[in-house]
């Protein structure tokens, strides 16, 4: 073999032999791999049986079954013709009974009478003879188009779509009678009460919690919302399930019925109607693939474990002992024996009628810029159920409002500038007002002036000292700001973003004339703007968060900026050690500023429609267009010990503390290394803000340690720890290029580099005795 092929032969055999020792010495896994935990992910998975059921009997006479209740030996159909009453005491053979001609979109039966919501309102029938119902009476009322109906004890509760939630009195069933209703504008289907509270399956809303222990004055008090289209409900236990037509099975915890929570979903994307559940599994109704029953033992992993299915349209079932009643939309009523499962999971809103611009709160009252509908002031002392107290409505279109002591000031478009006197928040007076024609968008108070954009003249700088008159003193020509979006104001120097020429810089010292010295960015669409300290938060529409350091005005420099593709930000307000951007495309998100050179995402609401927030410590205040004024908690965790590097040693205790805002039940606590997990330190541990953690001998020495603690029911929710050393004398740091250390990889090339060059020296060594020879 020839010296050079030699040495690359021994070059080849020498990388493979030293890679694979250091690696082996080195490398090997202290847990198992990922590809042993899929494998025991297959294996779990594939222990899942999936079987179908047999049919017990069918009766069909060629009507579309749509709805159904059962009641003893009788089941109630609601079909194309009217009500079906048939005996099922044989359940081989059902057989009709009865017939009775009235259309309906549900039924329930209580008391010897059947309830049924239609067009029309509500009619009451009497099945005490399931052979001969008759008419007992009719409740309606304007616009009727009800879907669902609960009853229980004296009342009939009526889902009614388009006009929210009515509440009839049934206490005589020939003599029924309206005495409450609700209304927010969304799209109501279904309705189940339990004891105090009625949850409300709304297409739009979601799942709405009212508390109906007043039935003349439902007060919604809880809602869970995720942007689905809810259509149906059952409650049970502690537990509500949901049917949304975009994700299919939801399970939300209602065990705090004022702030439910998601705790498991079984995404089905076809056409699901109806949910039924009993004991440990929900039965589902589905157009497309039949009857499916679900495990729900475990709420947050619900499984299938069943289906029945013979080409017809499921659109309605109820389960009683072991049998599942269905109303099949091409098959009548079916009935299926189910005894093996085996075989056949927002706190607060006020909405009305205009358009939500824009919120500002103080003390126990919000007051809201609502397009059309004005300036509305609501009672948010109890959050979980805010009250409109007042309203004030001009003609104009309310986009922006500042509040001050006791006078509100509002931007209101074709209106102008107007001021109110809130000293008795149930009454707002109008006292002050300018208008010139123009259309009035965003405003800036600030001492004894007010600074406006408006559309026609540009920027206007108005003296409002006399509120009952205010006065326009000073003015900056439109050729400067056209297309001007927002305006902040601080230490004599107004900073305007422009929708399509970033941000102009302009000297108010003396507001009779106000001078441009600035201008950055042009050619960006830039939205809204806050400032903190000196530092100026800016909204780019298409790019997300821009921070400035404006300490010198004459050279503004970027410092650190947020960016994510096609975010839509048109506003951003600064709290705390967060910026919050309002997007109406994808809700708003909560970017961490604490290091302004490097922000990162640290939370999203994901809503449609949002135009404008108003966080404080614990609640934030949203303004979502058409949605109108929504509260959300504002959950956050702030890891306060280990806050700073410092050494630990193994075999003794961490103390670990942290504080938290909003309602956050339970925490996990982990451990990672060098951003990588190593171990769940607690789990599902009461938020108590303190823990007290045993290190274990078995860690290695390392100074790339971070403690992480997360809400257990969130995991958006989180902060991270600074890194920390634990120093353990028996198992010193693994040689890992990324503990900061020179990895294997460098000393395998030097070994290999060195075998190189001592085979190209052998080679001309060789090659020179054989010239010399």
């Amino acid at each position: 073999m020839k010296p050079l092929k030699r040495s690359f032969l021994v070059l080849c055999i020498s990388f493979f032999i030293i890679n694979g020792v250091l690696n082996t010495a080195i490398f090997l896994p202290n847990f198992e791999t990922k590809e042993f935990l899929n494998k025991n992910l297959e294996t779990l998975k594939s222990s899942q049986s999936s079987v179908s059921f047999k049919k017990i009997s069918q009766y069909f006479d060629g009507g579309d079954a749509w709805y159904i209740d059962v009641s003893g030996s009788f089941a109630y159909v609601m079909e194309d013709y009217g009500l079906e009453i048939i005996n099922i005491s044989n359940l081989s053979q059902p057989e009709e009974v009865s017939h009775f001609n009235l259309y309906g979109l549900d039924i329930f039966i209580y008391d010897s009478f059947a309830y049924i919501p239609n067009d029309d309102g509500l009619s009451i029938l009497n099945v005490s003879n399931p052979h001969e119902p008759t008419f007992v009476a009719h409740c309606d009322w304007s616009g009727s188009y009800a879907h669902g109906v609960y009853v229980l004890g004296s009342y009939a509760y009526v889902a009614d779509y388009y006009n929210g939630i009515f509440i009839i009195d049934i206490s005589d069933p020939f003599h029924p009678s309206c005495i409450g209703k609700y209304d927010d504008g969304g799209s109501v289907f279904d309705i189940q009460v339990l004891g105090s509270f009625a949850y409300v399956a709304d297409a739009d809303h979601g799942l709405e919690i009212f508390n109906v222990s007043n039935p003349s004055n439902p007060i919604k008090i809880g809602q869970f919302n995720d942007g689905g289209g809810v259509v149906d409900i059952y409650i049970s236990g502690l537990y509500a399930y949901l049917i949304d037509v975009y994700e299919g099975l939801e399970i939300i915890d209602i065990s705090n019925p004022f702030a439910p929570k998601k705790v498991g979903v079984y995404r089905d994307e076809r056409y699901l109607h109806k949910v039924c559940v009993v004991d440990h599994y929900a039965y589902l109704a589905d157009a497309e693939e039949g009857l499916l029953i679900i495990n729900i033992s475990d709420p947050s992993t619900p499984v299938k474990i069943g289906e029945f299915y013979d080409g017809g349209h499921a659109l309605d079932l109820k389960v009683i002992d072991a049998n599942a009643y269905i109303a099949d939309c091409n098959d009548g009523l079916e009935i299926i024996n189910v005894s093996n499962p085996s075989l056949p999971i927002e706190i607060g809103q006020y909405k009305n009628s205009g358009f939500a611009h824009d919120v500002y709160t103080l003390g126990s009252y919000a007051y809201v810029a609502d397009g059309e509908d004005g300036l509305e002031i609501i009672d948010i002392s109890n959050p979980f159920a805010p009250t409109e107290i007042a309203q004030y409505r001009d003609g104009g279109c309310a986009k922006e409002i500042d509040v001050i002591g006791t006078f509100a000031y509002i931007a209101d478009g074709d209106d102008g500038f107007e001021i109110y006197n809130i000293s008795n928040p149930a009454s707002p007076l109008k006292i002050g007002h300018y208008n010139d024609g123009g259309n009035t968008d965003k405003m800036f108070i600030l001492d004894s002036y007010a600074f406006i954009l408006d559309e026609r003249d540009g920027l206007e700088i108005l003296n409002i000292s006399d509120p009952f008159s205010p006065t326009k003193i000073g003015q900056l020509d439109k050729a400067f700001i056209e297309g001007a979006y927002d305006i902040v104001v601080l230490d004599s120097i107004a900073y305007i973003t422009k929708k399509f020429d970033g941000i102009w810089i302009i000297n108010v010292t003396n507001p009779y004339a106000p001078v441009k010295i600035g201008h950055m960015y042009p050619g960006l669409v830039l939205r809204g703007i806050s400032v903190s300290g000196l530092y100026t938060y800016i909204a780019d529409f298409y790019s997300g968060l821009k921070i400035l350091d404006m300490s010198n005005l004459s050279a503004p420099s970027l410092i650190g900026e947020y960016y994510e593709h096609y975010l839509r930000i048109h506003d951003v307000v600064i709290l705390d050690q967060y910026a919050y951007m309002a997007s109406s495309y994808n809700g708003f998100y909560v970017v961490d500023i604490s290091n302004s050179s490097s922000p990162y995402k640290a939370g999203q609401y994901n809503s449609s429609g949002i135009q404008s927030v108003f966080p404080t410590d614990s609640y934030i205040y949203v303004a979502q267009g058409s949605s109108g004024f929504n509260i959300l908690l504002r959950n956050s965790i702030k890891l306060s010990n280990p806050n700073q590097y410092e050494t630990l040693n193994v075999n003794e205790s961490m103390s670990i503390s942290w504080s938290s805002t909003g309602q956050i039940t339970y925490v996990d606590i982990m451990l990672y290394k060098n951003g990588e997990f190593m171990q769940k330190i607690a789990s599902k541990i009461l938020n108590n803000e303190f823990y007290s953690w045993y290190i274990s001998s078995d860690l290695y020495s390392s100074k790339k340690y971070q403690i992480k603690i997360v809400d257990s029911d969130a995991n958006n929710v989180y902060d991270v720890s600074n890194f920390f050393e634990i120093y353990n004398p028996n198992k010193p740091s693994p040689v890992l290029r990324s503990e900061g250390t020179i990895g294997y990889e460098y000393y395998l090339l030097v070994i290999i580099g060195i075998i190189f060059i001592y085979s190209i020296l052998f080679y001309k060594k060789k090659t020179k005795l054989k010239i010399t020879s």
